[in-house]
């Protein structure tokens, strides 16, 4: 049985006893035996809080992770290609070959063929395995080019004329002056055997 109701009603005697010593006699109720059944109080439960250490709880932290930069490859430049310097040749000035001989003086021709025609003209033969080039400047310009081993032809005014020789393009130095008069037929003779340029009107 639980005593704890007793010891609160003896309390309250020894407190009532005091308080009547102080102010008095008071009167003292007669106390009936009356047995007051005792209430039962049902034990109170103790509980014993027990700490128990809770782990804390880890909360996942995001790290921030630095993106990866990946290094573009630079493109490559192909490689150039030097030029390489062609040395290109020098053009040549190719020289009309000169003849092995300069002509000896001018000598008139042999023979002058007849002027049967009554026309003025001039005739160069050539004998040179390159032309022969005779210019003539006057009264009227005027070129007799005779191909090699050939001749050339073309009629010609009267008059007074200057002339040069050219054999194989290259000037021989040869050159004089040519009276053609009326109706004359004038002959130029590139001759190789002689190695002269021989003339003479008719």
């Amino acid at each position: 049985m639980d005593s704890r109701p007793l010891q609160r009603l003896m309390t309250l005697v020894l407190v009532a006893a005091m308080l009547i010593g102080c102010t008095g006699p008071a009167v003292v109720p007669t106390a009936t035996d009356t047995a007051v059944p005792p209430t039962e109080v049902p034990p109170t439960p103790t509980f014993t809080a027990t700490a128990t250490a809770v782990p804390p709880t880890e909360t996942p932290t995001a790290t921030a992770v630095p993106p990866t930069k990946t290094r573009t490859p630079k493109p490559t430049d192909p490689p150039t290609a030097t030029p390489t310097r062609t040395k290109v040749p020098k053009p040549t000035n190719t020289k009309a070959p000169k003849p092995t001989a300069q002509p000896a003086a001018t000598k008139a021709p042999a023979t002058v063929p007849p002027n049967s025609g009554g026309v003025t003209s001039v005739m160069v033969k050539n004998t040179f395995p390159l032309s022969c080039l005779i210019v003539f400047w006057g009264p009227a310009d005027l070129k007799l080019d005779a191909a090699a081993d050939g001749s050339a032809f073309s009629p010609i005014n009267p008059g007074t004329y200057g002339w040069r020789a050219f054999i194989g393009g290259a000037e021989t130095g040869e050159a004089g002056n040519l009276e053609v008069a009326a109706g004359n037929t004038c002959v130029f003779i590139c001759d190789k055997e002689a190695l002269a340029i021989r003339y003479g009107c008719k």
